[in-house]
């Protein structure tokens, strides 16, 4: 995504500090549109179609939500007086959020129904099961001898 809306300024845009600043500001955005949707589908169980659908009932409304309270809260910026203000901070979160949103809405399920048998395959036999992250962390410290304290 980063990559993405530094290619689409530096072509509609001169660049300069704005830009990089913006650029660098697109990093923390990309979390709000995929990592939500990757960590919610990589803890669910079931075939990659039942795992898709239950990650997109869960995080698409809310991603939604994000980028409309994103896109009303920098609105009242489009009447500053300062030239700079609108110009730069409007336009690219308004570029932030939409490419974000065509990222974590269309492509990245795409993505991950087009790659996630493969990923599957490589990772885990037929007969072992996918395990949550903190599954396999409480294994590995048995293993080890140290149980993983509840706090």
């Amino acid at each position: 995504m980063v990559i993405e809306v530094f290619g689409i300024s530096a072509y509609a845009m001169e660049y300069n500090a704005f830009i990089v600043t913006f650029a660098i500001m697109s990093l923390g955005f990309s979390v709000e549109f995929t990592v939500y949707f990757s960590s919610v589908f990589s803890l669910r169980s079931g075939s990659t179609e039942e795992r898709l659908k239950d990650a997109m009932a869960q995080t698409i409304p809310a991603t939604m939500m994000g980028a409309a309270s994103t896109l009303i809260s920098v609105a009242p910026l489009i009447f500053y007086p300062i030239h700079l203000v609108p110009k730069y901070a409007c336009t690219f979160i308004g570029m932030l959020v939409g490419v974000g949103l065509v990222n974590g809405i269309l492509f990245l399920p795409a993505y991950f129904a087009i790659l996630d048998p493969v990923f599957s395959r490589r990772c885990c036999s037929k007969h072992e099961e996918k395990k949550p992250f903190l599954a396999l962390v409480d294994t590995q410290a048995e293993e080890l001898g140290n149980p993983r304290r509840e706090s």
